[in-house]
């Protein structure tokens, strides 16, 4: 998923011409992505490809693929979509992505909180 599907997807779900994507829009932008498709590969591979972009966000191209992300990779991806958030709702997401509190997020977590919403 490049930059501009994110935008694409930010405009999408900016129903309010804020600019801006607050962690409800946010949930909306990763449901989509998690609706049925023709088959569960498909499926999992558009999750995966998803996921992978939080984990390379802030990686260079010469970088090995990352298989989780941290709060950094998060606010890096929370700026790109224009949200300014407090280091209070961070941690919350992060607690949210991360309930056990290893300070990364893997596949595994992330899937959970896909199903979830």
């Amino acid at each position: 998923m490049g930059l501009q599907e994110v935008e694409a997807l930010i405009r999408e779900v900016d129903t309010d011409d804020t600019g801006t994507v607050d962690f409800p829009k946010f949930l909306k932008i990763m449901s989509r992505t998690s609706q049925s498709t023709d088959s569960l590969t498909d499926q999992d591979e558009t999750m995966r490809e998803a996921f992978q972009f939080f984990c390379d966000v802030n990686a260079h191209p010469e970088d090995e693929p990352q298989d989780s992300f941290t709060e950094a990779e998060l606010e890096r991806i929370m700026d790109l979509m224009g949200e300014n958030m407090t280091s209070e709702e961070f941690g919350d997401m992060m607690q949210f992505l991360d309930p056990e509190s290893t300070g990364r997020v893997t596949y595994d977590d992330f899937m959970e909180v896909m199903r979830k919403i």
